[in-house]
Parts: C-alpha cells; sequence; structure tokens
C-alpha cells in the first residue's frame, strides 16, 4: 500500500514539475485541468474489472472502506484488504489477508488513457500471462474535475448506521452506532452530524467534521438510560452544504427489573363515596421472551376481592387498563391492590397500587351578594342565603361565620338524609362593638360529622355608623336688631342610633368659621331616645345690616354629622333717639330775637359711627349742620345749648 502511495505521489510531482506523465516505456502531456485537480489527499478511486462492475474504496492513511460486490456474477470479494505494491522484481496484490506476488517481464505494463468526455483519468495496470480474480487487468480512475467525483461510481451523498436493527437494551446499558458518510460533495469536505431519538421535533448537534476525503467512518455512543421502556428509532444525519441525509436505526430498550409488570398506575388515587365507583389499574406487561401469547394478571385487594384479567402479548412492551369496581360499604382508609403475572418465561413477582378511600366534604354555595352596605343599630342584620349538600348522604352539617377575627359562630346544625340540597337562609345579627369601616368581612364555611370542610366563602361589606338626628322645635326669627335684639336662641331634640356616644351642636353664620356652642357635650346613653337641647347664639355685631344665614348641626364622637339645618334672617342696624327741650309755639320778636337756643339730648344704640344733628328753618329752608356726635357708647349725648341763627325776615 505504501509503496502504491509512493507510486501515486510520483504522479503528483511529476505534474508539479512538468507537464509530461511517463508510467513504463509511455508518455503523453498531462491537460492542464488535471494538472490543476490531480492530488493524491482526498482522491477517490475506482477499481473497474471488465464486466465494469464496481468495487470501491479510498486511499489515504491507510485506512479505507470496502464494499460487498458481485463479479461476472461468479465471485464475490468480502471486505478485502486490497494493496498494490511495487518492487524491484514486479509487483504483488493483497487481497483478503492473501498475498500474490507478480514478476515484472518484458510484456508487463503499466498504461494510462485520459478520458477528455467523462473527465476521466484511465490508469492500466497489466501483465502478462496473470489473471487477478479471473481478469487480467485493473483501471483506475481519477476524476479531475469538477468536485472529484468519479463519474463512473454511485456517488450520492449518503450516510449509512451498520448496527443491526431491533437489538434490545436494557436501560442502563449505552447504545453504540457504528456510522459511514459517502461521497462527501463539497470541496471543503466539512460534514455536521445530528441525531435525534423518536419523534423530537428538533435534532442535536453531535460534532462537526473537515476530513480530506470523501469518505469516513466513525462511532458514537449514546446514553440511553432517560430513554422509556419499549420500541424507539434513533434518527442520524449527516448535512453538508446545505445538503441533509439521514439513516435509521430501530432498538428496543428493555426494564432492568425482576417482575415484567411496568410502571404501573391507579386512577383515580383518592376514591369519594357515592362518585367513584370503580378504580382503572394500568400499566404494561414487559415479555423479553417470545413476546407472543397470552399473559394473565391476577389481583386481590385488602378488602377481599379476588380476580384476574388477560393481556394479549404483542410485543416487549404491551400496555394493559383494566377496571375494578368498587363495593358501596367501604370504610374510609387507604386500600391496596396487588397484582402478578402468569405466563410462561416470566416472573411471578408482585406489585402493588394503593387507593385512598374517603368521605365527602360538604358541599356549601352562597348566594349572598358581596359589598353590601349597612348602618350600625338600623335594625338590619346579615342574611346569608344558599345551599349545603353532602355526597355522603347521611350524618351532620354544620356551619359556621365569623365576623373579622372575632369568635366562631354556629349558624345552623342540619340532619343529611339524602344527598340533595338544603337552604339556608340566616339573619345574624352585628357585633355591637364592630367599628366603622368599608373593609370588614364575614366568613361562612360548613363541616361534617367527620370533620371534612367545605370551601370558605369571605364575603366583603361595608359598615357605617349613624349620623346624628336633630329636631329643631325653636327656630330663628325672621328680623333681628344689632344691640337691641341679636341673640338667636335654638331648642329641640337630638338621638343618635349608635347607643353611647357623646354629642356637641355647631353653628355658622354666612360663610363664616364653624363655633362649637357646646359648653358639654350631651351624653347618648339609649339609642331610641331623644335627648334636649337649648342653645342661644348672638349674632356678630360687626355684620353688616341686610340679609344673613345661620346653620346648627350636631356631630358625635366618630365625626359623624347630623343634617345641617340652616335659617336666613334680616339684621337690622338702630335709628339714632334725638330728644328736644324748646317749647313749640314760642315767639321771637324780628331783629330783638336773632337766636334760637336749641337743648336736648342724642342717642345711637348701635354704640358705634357718628350721628349729625341737623336743622333747617322752614320746610324749604337750608338744611344745615347744628352739632356732630361721634357714638362709642350705647349712652345719651347733650346738645351743647347751640343757637340757630333767625332770619332777617318774620318769622
Amino acid at each position: 500500500m505504501l509503496t502504491f502511495i509512493r507510486l501515486l505521489t510520483d504522479f503528483n510531482k511529476s505534474i508539479e514539475y512538468s507537464s509530461k506523465f511517463t508510467v513504463g516505456s509511455q508518455t503523453a502531456t498531462i491537460p492542464e485541468a488535471l494538472s490543476d485537480h490531480l492530488e493524491l489527499a482526498g482522491c477517490y478511486f475506482q477499481i473497474i474489472f471488465d464486466d465494469n462492475k464496481p468495487f470501491h474504496y479510498r486511499v489515504h492513511n491507510q485506512e479505507y472502506h470496502t464494499q460487498t460486490v458481485s463479479i461476472e456474477q461468479r465471485i464475490t470479494i468480502k471486505n478485502p484488504d486490497f494493496t498494490i505494491e511495487q518492487n524491484k522484481e514486479g509487483f504483488f496484490i493483497m487481497y483478503d489477508n492473501k498475498r500474490e506476488s507478480f514478476d515484472m517481464t518484458s510484456t508487463d505494463y503499466f498504461s494510462y488513457h485520459i478520458n477528455s468526455e467523462k473527465n476521466l483519468l484511465e490508469i492500466l495496470i497489466q501483465w502478462n500471462n496473470r489473471t487477478i480474480l479471473s481478469q487480467n487487468e485493473i483501471k483506475l480512475y481519477y476524476n479531475y474535475n469538477n468536485n472529484q467525483k468519479n463519474l463512473l461510481a454511485d456517488d450520492d451523498f449518503r450516510i449509512r448506521i451498520f448496527n443491526s436493527n431491533n437489538i434490545q437494551y436494557r436501560q442502563n446499558e449505552k447504545l453504540t452506532i457504528y456510522y459511514s458518510v459517502y461521497n462527501i460533495p463539497s470541496y471543503n469536505y466539512r460534514v455536521n452530524i445530528y441525531y435525534k431519538f423518536d419523534s423530537d421535533s428538533q435534532m442535536n448537534d453531535i460534532n462537526n467534521f473537515r476530513h480530506g476525503d470523501l469518505f469516513f467512518f466513525r462511532y458514537i455512543v449514546f446514553d440511553i438510560s432517560t430513554l422509556s421502556i419499549g420500541d424507539h428509532v434513533l434518527t442520524l444525519s449527516a448535512t453538508n452544504n446545505g445538503e441533509s441525509v439521514s439513516d435509521t436505526l430501530e432498538f428496543t430498550i428493555i426494564s432492568n427489573q425482576i417482575s415484567p409488570l411496568y410502571n404501573l398506575s391507579i386512577n383515580p388515587t383518592t376514591v369519594r363515596k357515592n362518585i367513584d365507583h370503580s378504580v382503572t389499574i394500568s400499566g404494561y406487561v414487559l415479555d423479553d421472551s417470545n413476546q407472543q401469547g397470552t399473559a394473565t394478571i391476577y389481583y386481590y385487594t385488602t378488602y377481599g376481592l379476588y380476580s384476574s384479567f388477560p393481556v394479549q402479548i404483542t410485543s416487549y412492551k404491551t400496555k394493559f387498563s383494566q377496571p375494578i369496581d368498587l363495593p358501596d360499604n367501604l370504610q374510609e382508609d387507604t386500600y391496596t391492590i396487588y397484582l402478578y403475572v402468569q405466563k410462561r418465561g416470566l416472573s411471578r413477582l408482585s406489585e402493588s397500587l394503593s387507593f385512598n378511600y374517603t368521605y365527602n366534604p360538604p358541599n356549601l354555595t352562597i348566594t349572598t351578594k358581596q359589598n353590601q352596605v349597612f348602618k350600625k343599630n338600623d335594625r338590619q342584620q346579615f342574611n346569608i342565603k344558599g345551599t349545603v349538600k353532602d355526597e355522603d348522604g347521611s350524618g351532620y352539617v354544620f356551619i359556621y361565620y365569623q365576623f373579622d377575627g372575632y369568635e366562631r359562630n354556629t349558624l345552623d346544625n342540619l340532619p343529611i338524609t339524602s344527598r340533595e340540597n338544603i337552604s339556608i337562609d340566616k339573619n345574624i345579627p352585628f357585633p355591637s362593638d364592630l367599628s366603622e369601616s368599608s373593609n370588614h368581612y364575614i366568613s361562612i364555611w360548613a363541616t361534617d360529622e367527620t370533620n371534612k370542610n367545605s370551601s370558605n366563602y369571605i364575603l366583603s361589606f361595608n359598615y357605617k355608623y349613624n349620623e346624628p338626628e336633630i329636631e329643631v322645635t325653636t327656630a330663628p326669627k325672621s328680623s333681628y336688631t344689632k344691640n337691641t335684639d341679636d341673640n338667636i336662641t335654638f331648642s329641640g331634640t337630638v338621638s343618635d342610633r349608635d347607643g353611647k356616644d357623646k354629642i356637641s351642636f355647631f353653628v355658622q353664620f354666612d360663610n363664616e368659621t364653624e363655633t362649637n356652642i357646646t359648653s358639654s357635650p350631651i351624653e347618648i346613653n339609649d339609642q331610641s331616645t331623644k335627648y334636649p337641647f337649648n342653645f342661644t347664639v348672638r349674632i356678630p355685631p360687626t355684620f353688616e345690616q341686610g340679609e344673613h344665614n345661620i346653620s346648627i348641626w350636631a356631630g358625635d364622637s366618630y365625626q359623624m354629622q347630623s343634617a345641617h339645618k340652616t335659617y336666613k334672617f334680616t339684621y337690622n342696624h338702630n335709628t339714632p333717639i334725638l330728644t328736644i327741650s324748646i317749647q313749640n309755639d314760642t315767639k321771637y320778636t324780628k331783629n330783638v330775637d336773632t337766636f334760637i337756643t336749641v337743648t336736648g339730648t342724642v342717642k345711637d344704640d348701635d354704640g358705634t359711627g357718628t350721628v349729625y344733628v341737623k336743622y333747617k328753618v322752614d320746610s324749604n329752608g337750608e338744611e344745615k349742620l347744628l352739632q356732630s356726635f361721634s357714638i362709642t357708647t350705647r349712652s345719651f349725648y347733650n346738645i351743647g345749648c347751640p343757637k340757630v341763627r333767625l332770619a332777617q325776615r318774620s318769622i
């Protein structure tokens, strides 16, 4: 083999240094296309016998793969190691581990032929009166153009798995596969290898290879411990330059366990009285012997049942599913079903499955609305409506409720005599000290005699305190006068349905600041009693004369206010009071009595401002100021003897 490679290497060297190629005594010119492509690395050769039946192998690093072919329908070559070597005496051929030598004679020769039509270099080795496998010549064909393919060979890009199908592997075994990739089409020979198990949607990348030839042989070891018991398919793919080819391997994973019963399950695992009347056991029977016939599965229970059912075996892993009816008189407990298989060649080792038999919890349904609004002591209670039933059909159901974090209370105690719904319609009082809040809640649930609870209903509600209520029996008058009549009196009654509380009263004039008029709050001790009140409020003396409003209301300790009662009134200022001490019909003499002396007093109950005393003589006379007074009190002010001058005419 090495000598033959050297021979081929000599071909390359000849091409590198000249355009002539000499074998034996013949010389020819190598076309330029051949000199560009002929090289040892990656060469793809084919041995062609006279009947043109191909036998493939590659020459690279003494590693090659063979393929079984038939020669003239008479001779079969099985996996030969095929070598052609040359020595001083001649050459010899190795095949099927046998060595046959041939002496070179004058009639022995090497020759070649360039087939430009098929882009092939044909190298002929011929010797005198000798045969190789019933033929007298070997032709080596080399494609020197366009991806270095042998046009006479089967050149499909493909991948082949050499393992046999339908082999059984145990769960703890490794799966080793041997595979080859043929006729890699791309110039750089880069191949990506992928795999998947069964119907996985995604391929997994194993590795990528850049190989110096058109073929390579590899093996891969897979961990199959995570795959389930049963039949599987491995898909192995090779991808090159966008082209993908695949091969598959079918195999079976068998269990490591001794018992032939595998992957057992029971459904349901919790059985409810009067609702579930049977359980279904399912799983697989594993038969790694003849994988056919009938297996009988026997089962018995801790409550006294003993029976069996057949399973028709069709493969190594045969699925079964069998319902088992349950008696109606089971008590609440855990029960076990034991199973074993009877079939020739299979173990009778038993397996077990368990289920819980339980009584039913009460089924409570509440139809009371969420987010209701209530007021304290308004004689309204919390109404609970709904239904309850118990599928057990007997016993008792206790219905409970609880406000916020208060103690639990019993709403009702109902005997159960059937599986029908029982109506609920109950009113419950609120705790007397329940605070005012929009975030209160009440919990409602049911419990039966076996302490099984229904679902818990939580209803939110808004609980408000009441506003005080006032009745005014003495209301403000319609008119008041500054300083002389400026006290407004209110009287009436106040009540508060919250019960125990303290009430204060407030008034407000116009848009002025409100005023607490209660010197001591009124004590409320009973929610139905009306408590009297009486208050006097003075109108502020700074008010202007005209229309005004006053509002009165009550407020409790929770800042709840009664309705505001508003009244309108007129506020008047006082008219000055003038007193003159001169007599009427007094006679005066012209040019003798030229003045009239005026005496008297003036008073203004407003207590503020300026009073002007004026006079005029006759009705059509000119009005003149007699005297002015700055009023600071409600006292009398004396007119200080002023004189009124008489005109120069008759008086």
